[in-house]
């Protein structure tokens, strides 16, 4: 989706960072050299690529996404912010194996669930870490996506073209049923409201959703340990707390997945977290 602006945060290392983000967990040394390197991994129009080459010290950031127009957007708006620590890439993440780069972070946001095997995208990635790299990910919940499904299952038995007439018809029908269960979440979204946040919300030719349990599965598959989740609000801490006392990292799949069926809304902005290599 086309952006404007970039938020401003006081910068910091990633170790620093992440050590606040996560419960009990120390930074490996290659998370306080100089410089980190850092592969965002589909990074489209670039917002949170240049955010990451912004507001982390001593990052230098590869950026790569399939499309040569998202990316044309990105660099267009790291001139305009005056940022140069960050190289945009044409590829594709089943390719990258053939860069031949090894990098200390990877971050790859709202990705690999629309790839047709996240998986093998996953695989490709984990082996581009350095010994002890973190890597971040995004996927959809399965559960917090409820109402998304049901309009992705209206877009096609209605044969709705992703246009902007065609998101402006399916807007139409969302807000005259607007009291209906189905859309409230879709009705909270500030990307519903205009056209290619729409588009990136509801209009996606392919999307997987996830759970807890799925999650625990691809991490064991890709050989990697879940360091947590990132961008819990504090109600959500607390909650979680007092049901898993015994939980310290908050790091039990198993509790989260029983936590989410409590709390449908948990990950409505999507799972965010972190493994690592060992």
């Amino acid at each position: 989706p086309r952006w404007l602006a970039l938020d401003h945060h006081t910068p910091t290392s990633y170790a620093e960072a992440l050590e606040t983000s996560l419960v009990n967990f120390k930074a490996p040394a290659i998370l306080k050299k100089n410089p980190v390197n850092i592969l965002v991994a589909g990074c489209g129009t670039g917002r949170h690529a240049l955010h990451v080459a912004r507001y982390f010290r001593d990052a230098k950031v590869l950026a790569i996404d399939i499309s040569a127009k998202s990316l044309q957007y990105a660099q267009k708006m790291a001139a305009h912010y005056d940022i140069h620590n960050v190289e945009f890439l044409q590829a594709d993440i089943l390719e990258l194996n053939q860069i031949q780069q090894e990098f200390d972070i990877i971050e790859c946001s709202g990705v690999l669930h629309h790839m047709q095997d996240p998986l093998a995208g996953a695989r490709i990635l984990s082996s581009l870490l350095a010994p002890n790299g973190i890597m971040k990910i995004g996927l959809y919940s399965e559960r917090a996506r409820e109402s998304v499904v049901v309009c992705r299952d209206l877009i096609e038995s209605e044969n709705i073209p992703c246009s902007a007439a065609g998101i402006r018809q399916l807007r139409g029908k969302i807000i005259e049923q607007s009291d209906e269960e189905a859309w409230k979440n879709i009705l909270i979204s500030p990307d519903f409201y205009n056209l290619s946040g729409c588009r990136d919300l509801l209009f996606h030719v392919q999307e997987h959703r996830f759970t807890p349990h799925q999650i625990a599965k691809l991490v064991n598959d890709i050989d990697m340990s879940f360091l947590g989740f990132s961008n819990l609000n504090s109600k959500t801490v607390g909650n979680y707390r007092k049901q898993f006392a015994s939980d310290i990292a908050m790091t039990d799949l198993d509790n989260w997945q029983q936590y989410e069926l409590q709390h449908s809304d948990t990950f409505a902005a999507m799972y965010q977290f972190y493994v690592q290599k060992t």
